[in-house]
């Protein structure tokens, strides 16, 4: 998510948040398309009134709706030429996402700076994400921290996150972790929902503030209210572990479901988990396989071991030693300590693959090294 998202119900709503809190239109979303028509009339109106915030307003509506890209583009043209910041930094999202012209990163750019010397704040942004990243720019986090700062300072919230990245990162010579969690929150609070994981996160282990479980499940509450991912995944852990929370498995479970929608390989593979336990839910070993599965094949580590189990016994699954050998094996070179304990009863026992007494040793050892209990 690049932006924080406010889904409104009508062209009224939308109007009204963009005009009074100055939102980028990117922040806004509208799906019906009586509404979206109504949007573009009143805007226009506006705009012909002389409302130049309502032209440029208009013709991003017109752009990401595909209703007339021309017109949407004469109107950018009338505004910059007017020297309007706004339609400068549209004019360069049309290059860089290819709306109405042909994709031209070096295009963007260009309109991208010529809108950061008005101070609009998603141009800075962009430049900042384009001179971390490389996006036809140098890779340089020394000339991209410039531009997040000054976003910042004019309360953007991905340039206050993207901060709280570069300051988070110890192997850089920003790293403060007070300064990534003050980032992350005043994003936070302007309700970024990555952000708000950032902040739960540093509650969680201390890291740059004062250890807050409550805090920190506040947080990833807030997230969650907008279907993050990360933060339904994580609480329902935390109910699941009673972490924070009072332990509640049915909780967690439900949590866990509504990331797995989001095809996020950790909640399948604890959705998998509970269905295989009978933990939070009816014990269902036909479901147990189909999440874990779904984990595994998008290469999340951790269910390598629980399905290698399915193959070895034939569970929900045709037995099928090797399948069992190559899943143990793959968990076990990502360091798995349940995946390395069943390659090495592999090596010792010769299943899906020749006796080697000398890799068993290996293996056992090595799990055992990470606590494993046989």
């Amino acid at each position: 998510m690049d932006y924080r998202k406010l889904v409104v119900k009508t062209h009224q709503e939308y109007l009204s948040l963009y005009f009074e809190h100055n939102h980028c239109p990117e922040s806004l979303v509208l799906d019906d398309d009586h509404e979206v028509d109504l949007l573009i009339k009143e805007t226009l109106d506006l705009y012909n009134k002389g409302q130049d915030d309502a032209g440029s307003l208009a013709a991003y509506i017109l752009l990401s709706k595909n209703k007339d890209p021309k017109k949407a583009l004469n109107i950018l043209k009338e505004l910059s030429e007017r020297d309007n910041p706004t339609s400068f930094y549209l004019l360069g999202e049309c290059y860089r996402l290819g709306r109405g012209v042909d994709k031209d990163i070096a295009a963007s750019i260009k309109f991208y700076k010529k809108a950061a010397e008005y101070n609009e704040p998603m141009s800075l942004t962009r430049l900042g994400i384009n001179q971390f990243y490389g996006i036809g720019m140098e890779a340089d986090v020394n000339k991209a921290l410039p531009y997040f700062q000054k976003a910042a300072s004019l309360n953007q919230p991905v340039s206050q996150y993207s901060l709280g990245i570069i300051y988070n990162d110890r192997k850089n010579a920003f790293y403060d972790s007070q300064k990534a969690f003050n980032c992350f929150l005043r994003a936070a609070r302007q309700g970024f929902d990555e952000a708000q994981c950032r902040v739960a996160l540093a509650y969680k282990y201390g890291d740059g503030v004062k250890q807050d479980f409550a805090e920190s499940i506040h947080w990833y509450e807030q997230a969650a209210n907008q279907n993050n991912r990360i933060a339904l995944n994580n609480l329902g852990m935390a109910y699941e572990r009673g972490f924070g929370v009072e332990k509640n498995e049915e909780k967690a479970f439900e949590y866990y479901q509504k990331a797995s929608l989001q095809n996020y390989a950790p909640s399948e593979y604890r959705l998998g988990l509970l269905y295989l336990n009978g933990e939070g839910t009816k014990k269902d070993e036909q479901k147990a396989f189909i999440y874990i599965k779904k984990a595994s094949d998008k290469g999340y580590s951790l269910a390598y071991a629980f399905l290698g189990d399915f193959f070895l016994e034939g569970k929900q699954v045709k037995q099928d030693l090797d399948k069992a050998f190559t899943y143990y094996s793959l968990g076990a070179e990502a360091g798995i300590a349940k995946a390395q304990a069943s390659l090495s009863k592999c090596y010792k026992e010769g299943i899906g693959t020749d006796i080697d007494l000398e890799k068993a040793e290996k293996y056992l050892k090595s799990a055992l090294n990470q606590g494993y209990k046989i």
